[in-house]
C-alpha cells in the first residue's frame, strides 16, 4: 500500500451525507438498524416495495409481504426478519440485532463492498416506517446517500474547543496556588456552503417534510426539540509539496469522515444581481459504538487515486 503523508490540500471536491442508525451509530454494510419491538404497517395494506443498492451497482427492488403477520398494526421484529428474508434480496439478510433488539440488515454476500443503502421503492415512506435512517422520528427516505460534488462552494471545518482554564487562589501572605486544566478539542463545527438548494438535503439534516410531488419542503415545528444524527464524508485533492503541478496531477484524495453530526440551516440573503448561496451549520462530536465504547469525532484518511476511484462516491 502506498504511503501518503505530508501532502498539500487543495480546494474542495465534495461530500456525502447519510443518516445514522436509530441508536445513533453510523450505518455500515454489516449493521443497518430498523425498528424495535413492533411497527404498524396497516397503512400499506399487506405488502410494500423496498429498494437496496450495494455500492454503485444496480438497484434491487423486492416486495416485502406480511400477509401472514398476526397483526398488521403490530408487526414484530421476528416476523419482519422472516418477511424480509423471504423477499430474497441478493447478499443481504435480516436478523434481530443482539444489542438493541432492532431489525438489522447485514451484507453477507461475496466480497467486501463499501456501501449499502436501503430506501423506498414505489411505496413512499415505507423505509422510514421501518425506522431505517431514524425515519419513525424524523421521516425521510431511509438509508440513502446524498452526494454533493458539482455544487459545493466550500466546507469550513472550525474546531470546537473547550478553552484552557487556570484556577488560582491567593493566601493572605500573597502565595499563589494555580491549577491548570488544558484545552480540550470536543469536535468540529463544519459549515457547508452550496450554490443550489437541495430539499432532500434539508430533510436529511433537519427532519421536516420533503414532498417530491409538490416540489416542496416544510421544516419541523418547535415540537421537534432535537435533530437527526448523520455521517458526513468530505473529499478533497492532495498534492506533492514544492512543485508546479497541473490541477489534474493530484497524488490522491483526502477523506475526512465525521460519524456523528447534527445541523441546521444557515442564514440566506437574496440580493439584486447576486446568485444566492445556501448553507448549513453542523456540529460533529464524539460518539459511542454499539458496545458503548467512545469514538473520536473524525477520521482522516489519504486515499490513492486508485482507492478513491474504486469507491466511486460521486455515483452513489
Amino acid at each position: 500500500m502506498a504511503i501518503l503523508n505530508k501532502k498539500v490540500s487543495y480546494s474542495v471536491g465534495g461530500f456525502l451525507l447519510i443518516r445514522n442508525n436509530p441508536d445513533g451509530t453510523p450505518v455500515t454494510i454489516s449493521r443497518i438498524l430498523g425498528f424495535a419491538n413492533t411497527v404498524d404497517l396497516s397503512g400499506f395494506g399487506t405488502s410494500a416495495e423496498l429498494t437496496l443498492r450495494i455500492d454503485t451497482g444496480a438497484e434491487e427492488t423486492n416486495t416485502i409481504d406480511w400477509t401472514t403477520a398476526v397483526d398488521s398494526t403490530a408487526v414484530t421484529v421476528t416476523e419482519m426478519v422472516g418477511f424480509f428474508n423471504t423477499a430474497g434480496f441478493t447478499g443481504v439478510l435480516a436478523s434481530e440485532d443482539s444489542v438493541t433488539g432492532r431489525l438489522k440488515l447485514e451484507y453477507t454476500g461475496a466480497g467486501t463492498p463499501n456501501f449499502l443503502q436501503v430506501y423506498d421503492g414505489v411505496d413512499t415512506g415505507f423505509a422510514a416506517t421501518l425506522d431505517f435512517g431514524q425515519g419513525i422520528k424524523y421521516g425521510g427516505e431511509g438509508v440513502k446517500y446524498i452526494t454533493a460534488f458539482d455544487n459545493t462552494i466550500s466546507v469550513g471545518l472550525p474546531l470546537n474547543i473547550k478553552d484552557k482554564e487556570e484556577i488560582e487562589t491567593e493566601s493572605g501572605r500573597g502565595d499563589y496556588t494555580s491549577i491548570v486544566i488544558e484545552a480540550i478539542t470536543k469536535g468540529r463545527n463544519p459549515a457547508i456552503t452550496m450554490n443550489d438548494e437541495d430539499f432532500r438535503m434539508k430533510q436529511l439534516i433537519m427532519g421536516g417534510v420533503y414532498n417530491e410531488a409538490e416540489n416542496s419542503y416544510t421544516p419541523s415545528t418547535t415540537d421537534q426539540t432535537d435533530k437527526p444524527i448523520f455521517t458526513l464524508d468530505v473529499f478533497h485533492d492532495i498534492y506533492n509539496k514544492g512543485a508546479a503541478q497541473p490541477r489534474e496531477d493530484n497524488t490522491g484524495t483526502k477523506r475526512i469522515t465525521f460519524y456523528s453530526c447534527t445541523g441546521n440551516d444557515a442564514d440566506m440573503e437574496l440580493s439584486a444581481k447576486t446568485i444566492a448561496n445556501h448553507a448549513f451549520n453542523l456540529t460533529a462530536g464524539e460518539w459511542q459504538d454499539e458496545n458503548g465504547v467512545k469514538q473520536a469525532y473524525e477520521k482522516l484518511q489519504n486515499l490513492t487515486i486508485e482507492e478513491y476511484e474504486a469507491l466511486d462516491v460521486e455515483n452513489l
